[in-house]
């Protein structure tokens, strides 16, 4: 039975709601990670993959003014940045967690959603404080140059963004005094691999490059534009050389793929992270107990097992009546063979049902770290308010305990 398309709507809001509760705590869990560890790669991209997600789903559910400012602060969440101001893009990450959290409850609301210009203004001053225009004596509009990438290189392009990393399209004209082209185009390979990873290249190899003049490539680097610029400057080989970040392709296939790409990318950097990372340089947010069992878990709404709980408890009531019954039969009838029968299968159905009942018991169990993750936000927000130090010890997360149960009869 297919739903009306208002119904299909409020439930995906409020699917969308339920995971962006958890999309917050993540993000303010890895804003704390980011803080105590700014050059950490493995931190930016945790806190860039909560961004994206967050901009994708509220793009789906209607909630633009959400999903752009999500979208911008993507643009900053890069390695240059956090190498260069690591305290404050983790500064502006807990803030906008704050942001997006006032603006879910807005929407929750239905009202609308409070001005985010201060948010703002905050990115952009880390943005472009981060990537400042190049100086007119760099001569990047005089090389001449399409950039005309394909359909492939042009997702690789989107994936290494996703990935977190700076994209550039670099312009290089070869000198027009070198006589050995072919030799000049294989310096010039060799200095972008170099620096980064290449993305795509134009021309692809020496036997083309024989009469080219102009060498393209899109290149994935984590090194500051400056620092790239100034190595693609090879006396007696290189001219002139422009540069610029390169846009993303848009498109409701490149998402997808990007979407796609990113999950993927996700699983393998949890993976490698949970092995990878050693005792001393984690942080109390980092070792989540709700994030290790993520994979393996079942989003099951809770009045589906209540409804379970209640059945099980009609069950253990007609075990009872059935126990008392088989009782008067053995009393009326001790001889009738029957009745061995009866205290088999009466047996049988008591252990089943005692292992159902416990069974769904621990279904309603789960780690009493949900009570408590929240706890390193608040101490940290308390303890900068006040000037003050604080480290914060949680043991015993993964100790369970029962949700809040009502028998509905």
């Amino acid at each position: 039975m297919s739903l009306p398309p208002e119904d299909r709507g409020a439930e995906l809001r409020a699917l969308f709601f339920e995971s962006a509760s958890e999309l917050l705590q993540s993000l303010n869990e890895a804003g704390l990670e980011l803080e105590a560890r700014p050059t950490d790669d493995s931190a930016i991209r945790r806190v860039r993959r909560y961004v994206h997600t967050l901009k994708g789903d509220s793009a789906a559910c209607g909630f633009h003014k959400l999903s752009e400012l999500a979208h911008e602060l993507e643009d900053a969440l890069t390695p240059q940045i956090a190498r260069a101001r690591g305290p404050q893009l983790a500064e502006v990450v807990l803030a906008a967690a704050d942001s997006f959290e006032a603006m879910l409850a807005a929407y929750r609301r239905r009202t609308e959603p409070p001005s985010m210009g201060a948010l703002h203004t905050m990115i952009r001053g880390l943005v472009q404080t981060e990537l400042p225009s190049l100086p007119a004596e760099h001569g990047l509009a005089d090389v001449p140059a399409e950039f005309a990438w394909s359909e492939y290189e042009q997702l690789m392009i989107s994936e290494a963004v996703h990935r977190g990393d700076t994209v550039y399209n670099i312009a290089l004209r070869v000198d027009p005094n070198s006589l050995m082209r072919a030799a000049a185009f294989q310096l010039i390979r060799n200095v972008l691999h170099g620096t980064g990873t290449v993305i795509a290249l134009r021309p692809e190899d020496n036997v083309a490059a024989s009469s080219v003049e102009v060498v393209e490539a899109a290149l994935a680097s984590t090194q500051p534009q400056e620092r790239i610029l100034q190595r693609c400057r090879i006396p007696s080989i290189v001219s002139d050389v422009r540069i610029e970040r390169a846009a993303t392709a848009g498109g409701a296939d490149h998402e997808l793929l990007g979407d796609l790409l990113e999950a993927q990318a996700a699983r393998i950097t949890e993976q490698a992270v949970d092995v990878e990372d050693s005792p001393s340089a984690k942080t109390p947010g980092a070792s989540s107990a709700a994030a290790a069992v993520a994979e393996s878990s079942l989003r099951v709404d809770a009045a589906r097992i209540d409804a379970v709980m209640n059945l099980v408890g009609e069950l253990i009531i007609g075990k009872s009546m059935l126990h008392r019954t088989v009782s008067e039969f053995d009393q009326r009838h001790s001889k009738d063979p029957i009745r061995a029968k009866l205290a088999d299968a009466l047996a049988f159905q008591s252990r089943v049902l005692d292992e159902l009942h416990k069974c769904v018991l621990k279904i309603r169990m789960v780690p009493v770290e949900q009570l408590f993750r929240r706890f390193p936000r608040i101490v940290r927000d308390v303890a900068k308010q006040c000037g003050k130090d604080v480290a914060l010890e949680l043991s015993g997360q993964n100790t369970e305990r029962s949700r809040p149960w009502h028998r509905a009869r």
